[in-house]
């Protein structure tokens, strides 16, 4: 895997909000099989957001639990370590991100390529990872409109992919697939999701090209979202 790195941005991402410290760590000692329940309770009683948004997706419609979960211990159980990084995911990426449109397009992207790679019949946790990086890619595209918000809003009307990213590295030294690669290498999430993120435009990588592709076809079905809101 290539991340493309720019002294210069990396110390601009040092002055980002930084993510929850126990967030992070849950980030990267969750998929450890040496981690125990213990050792996530833990950290998620340490983070109000988190453990919040814990409790409000185990008691939703979505879980379709018979009764009200009350215990964290319960609650955990419930939801499984995998679905428990996805609300981490969630709870660090809404913690920086304050443009609803973006946020909108990582979470539509995200659900829509995990859809496809179900249809697909991909295991769990290639079905995991592609829900990810769906969800993690448009993260340097926050980065990149905070940085820059008088000038970056023009590449993100750029609508051939590859020559957004080839512009974006022209201009900003890293694109915005290599700033989400980059952050998400530092939070210690899986090197297979960042190098989906990372090959995103280059399709060079064999490994990661069927990824690709689907996020591809999720970023279409997003486009077609997009164009049918503008249209009503």
């Amino acid at each position: 895997m290539t991340v493309l790195k720019s002294s210069n941005m990396s110390k601009k991402l040092d002055s980002l909000p930084a993510s929850s410290p126990a967030v992070t760590k849950l980030l990267s000692i969750i998929d450890d099989p040496k981690t125990t329940r213990d050792d996530i309770l833990k950290l998620v009683t340490l983070d109000q957001v988190l453990f919040a948004n814990a409790f409000k997706y185990a008691n939703s419609a979505a879980v379709g639990s018979f009764r009200k979960l009350e215990s964290l211990t319960e609650i955990i159980d419930i939801l499984g370590f995998g679905i428990l990084k996805n609300i981490a995911i969630l709870t660090a990426l809404r913690s920086v991100t304050v443009d609803k449109k973006l946020w909108f397009e990582g979470v539509f992207l995200a659900v829509a390529a995990k859809a496809i790679a179900k249809k697909l019949n991909k295991d769990k946790n290639y079905c995991d990872e592609i829900f990810i990086a769906g969800l993690m890619q448009s993260y340097g595209v926050f980065v990149l409109s905070h940085f820059y918000p008088d000038t970056y809003p023009e590449f993100r009307s750029i609508t051939n992919y590859q020559e957004r990213i080839k512009q974006e590295r022209e201009a900003f030294e890293m694109s915005h697939l290599d700033i989400s690669a980059a952050v998400l290498l530092d939070w210690g999430l899986p090197q297979k999701v960042t190098e989906i993120i990372a090959n995103q435009a280059a399709y060079k990588d064999k490994a990661t090209e069927e990824q690709n592709t689907i996020i591809e076809l999720a970023r279409f079905l997003l486009g077609m979202e997009s164009k049918g809101d503008e249209e009503i």
